[in-house]
């Protein structure tokens, strides 16, 4: 659907950092870039590129830690906080000028999906899926870049409630990346193989 980088954000000036900096960090639970495992700790591959490239820099995270927030809190406390960075975000024109950026951490590619058996749902175009009903993740850059292109977007606060309610045929559609998709069918005990 649209292709775009996923960055780490910083609010605070490069000019300020390096040796002895340190920063308040936010991420959100986002599998398989940044979650917590089994033993309550923040793991994924987000978090150990973001803890190396701190520790190569010599910065610091505040509190020793990384904090775990939803991402419109996460996202607010960063615009709140000069001394604070955010990952792993996306990149756009709107969000360009008001922070300093770092990466890409991963490219991304986010497509619309739709229940396998949902044969009733055939898109040729993106133009097509303006006639279903969309679930969008709150404040998410997807969310923001379907409601510019006119879609109708039902809002909710958890991308895991929003594919709940995919699965269950309570929405016909849902952007996602394809591993954090994976992930989230992964956790309700589901198969990929359930959505197209």
């Amino acid at each position: 659907m649209k292709k775009c980088l996923i960055c780490l954000l910083f609010a605070w000036s490069v000019a300020v950092g390096g040796l002895g900096q340190e920063l308040s960090v936010y991420t959100e639970e986002y599998k398989p870039f940044q979650y917590l495992n089994e033993q309550g700790r923040l793991s994924g591959f987000g978090v150990e590129l973001v803890a190396e490239m701190f520790g190569l820099a010599g910065i610091e995270f505040k509190g020793k830690r990384i904090e775990l927030y939803p991402w419109a809190r996460a996202f607010h406390y960063l615009k709140m906080n000069a001394s604070s960075a955010l990952f792993m975000t996306v990149r756009n024109e709107t969000r360009e000028k008001q922070f300093k950026w770092v990466g890409p951490l991963a490219p991304r590619t986010l497509w619309l999906y739709k229940l396998t058996s949902r044969q009733d749902i055939q898109l040729k175009t993106l133009e097509d899926a303006k006639s279903y009903l969309i679930g969008g993740y709150y404040q998410s850059a997807g969310l923001e870049y379907m409601q510019e292109l006119g879609f109708k977007v039902q809002v909710f606060r958890g991308q895991s409630l929003i594919t709940q309610l995919l699965v269950k045929g309570r929405l016909d559609l849902m952007p996602s990346l394809h591993l954090t998709m994976v992930e989230r069918l992964k956790d309700l005990g589901l198969n990929y193989n359930v959505v197209e």
